[in-house]
């Protein structure tokens, strides 16, 4: 009802302001009509009740939603990425700084299975190690790229590389201890502590973020 009102109102504004524009009529009355229309269509071009504002109506506004999950799309792929990096450079210095005993190749899975009885604690180290800083790093890299959901998807990233831990702890035969440890330890964990650091970080920087991730916290 008010909006019907509000367009009948405006439409006998812009036609009274009309019949002083034809011909014959004064230059102010042309110029009261272009101001008058002006007005109108700023009126319009305002938020409603009940309604979007209709600058959101625009192609640019159209695009925001695939923009947002194109961006959340490309935060699980970085994420996935920069994990993966980290996970392989650790277990690549892994045997350079504790060597494994003679015979036995960490890179080989068909070498581990067979002389994993060999290894020591010490051998799973570096292991443990790339199993929790890639997740880390992945949950890191998600989080900060992400558009919405940044914690959910940072946690989806902690559930992918956990997936990857049940699978590798299916295929090498590792002790019980290290099973359990790394599974519980090395991937939902780290990507709360990295949601965690990056909020902290930023709380840092922005007084108001600090309060309101207290109370997250807190509740």
């Amino acid at each position: 009802m008010f909006e019907q009102d509000h367009g009948d109102s405006s439409r006998e504004l812009v036609g009274g302001l009309d019949a002083l524009a034809r011909p014959g009529t004064f230059q102010l009355g042309r110029n009261l009509r272009l101001s008058a229309l002006a007005d109108v269509r700023l009126q319009w071009s305002g938020p409603r009740p009940g309604r979007r504002p209709d600058a959101c109506l625009s192609f640019n506004c159209s695009m925001e939603p695939m923009k947002t999950i194109l961006r959340n799309i490309l935060a699980i792929i970085a994420g996935l990425v920069a994990g993966g990096v980290v996970n392989m450079a650790l277990i690549v210095l892994g045997p350079h700084v504790i060597p494994p005993p003679p015979g036995v190749d960490p890179t080989d899975v068909q070498s581990l299975s067979a002389s994993i009885h060999l290894l020591g604690p010490q051998h799973f180290v570096f292991p443990f190690l790339a199993h929790a800083l890639g997740t880390l790093a992945g949950a890191i890299v998600c989080f900060r790229i992400a558009a919405t959901y940044r914690a959910s998807l940072a946690y989806a990233i902690g559930a992918a590389f956990l997936a990857g831990g049940i699978s590798a702890a299916w295929m090498i035969p590792a002790p019980i201890w290290f099973i359990v440890l790394d599974l519980v330890g090395a991937y939902i964990p780290m990507a709360w502590i990295g949601i965690l650091l990056i909020r902290r970080t930023k709380g840092r920087t922005n007084p108001i973020a600090t309060a309101e991730t207290g109370q997250q916290l807190a509740g």
